[in-house]
């Protein structure tokens, strides 16, 4: 990494970008719209149920956290189990579509 890059750098990368992609709550102009999915925002402690590869059925406890992303416009969400500590995270965006007026999930 160059001087200047270290110079300009005061946090790590990984907490610039969060605190960038994060957002206090939904945009003014879409909440209502948002709100099917928004009404989730927090922690929740779940039971995961996972089929692994060898066609077994596990089931573990985990977290599922919510929150608003992209300057409220987005509610995204990472699912994860630490028991099953060979799997990453998994994480799924949702957006409000402007060409359908409803909800898009990716």
């Amino acid at each position: 990494m160059s001087r200047r890059l270290q110079a300009l750098m005061t946090v790590s990368p990984r907490d610039s970008m969060l605190e960038l992609l994060s957002a206090a709550g939904p945009d003014p102009d879409h909440a209502e719209a948002m709100m099917l999915y928004g009404r989730l925002v927090g922690t929740w402690n779940i039971s995961n149920r996972y089929r692994f590869g060898d066609g077994q059925w596990r089931t573990a406890a985990g977290e599922w956290r919510f929150g608003w992303a992209l300057g409220g416009r987005v509610v995204q969400d990472v699912l994860f189990c630490p028991e099953f500590h060979d799997r990453y995270p998994g994480t799924t965006i949702r957006r409000l579509s402007e060409a359908s007026s409803g909800v898009h999930v990716v």
